[in-house]
């Protein structure tokens, strides 16, 4: 909050106002020193059964938010235009429970980064 200015027909008022945004700003992946990174480790998304019984493949272009903790920020999920919706929900699941590299800014400080990871449904 800042403070009240009283500003009269014959009055000029400058004042500067400075906020840091920067720890509420989304970055994207060529914003940062070092980008947001799975986790060795991290499960694929399941196959839904009814799908791969009928032999369908698909993909899912998936974009998120990962924190400075490395999770994904809940709501922040989209599935990109041409996705297959029929596997979203499978790649939200696997991605709430995802673990990520936060991204870095050239100073080592931990933000928040846009992620955009393919996934590709395919039986072999």
């Amino acid at each position: 909050m800042s403070d009240t200015l009283r500003v009269t027909s014959d009055t000029f008022v400058q004042q500067r106002f400075s906020y840091d945004a920067t720890g509420q700003r989304i970055y994207y992946p060529h914003e940062v020193q070092e980008e947001a990174a799975g986790v060795v480790g991290n499960r694929a998304p399941k196959y839904p059964d009814d799908l791969r019984s009928k032999g369908i493949k698909g993909e899912v272009i998936a974009r998120f938010v990962v924190d400075t903790a490395g999770r994904l920020i809940e709501g922040t999920f989209a599935a990109m235009p041409g996705s297959d919706a029929r596997f979203v929900p499978a790649v939200l699941e696997a991605l709430r429970n995802h673990s990520f590299h936060p991204a870095k800014l050239p100073n080592g400080r931990k933000v928040q980064q846009f992620v955009f990871m393919p996934f590709q449904f395919d039986i072999r």
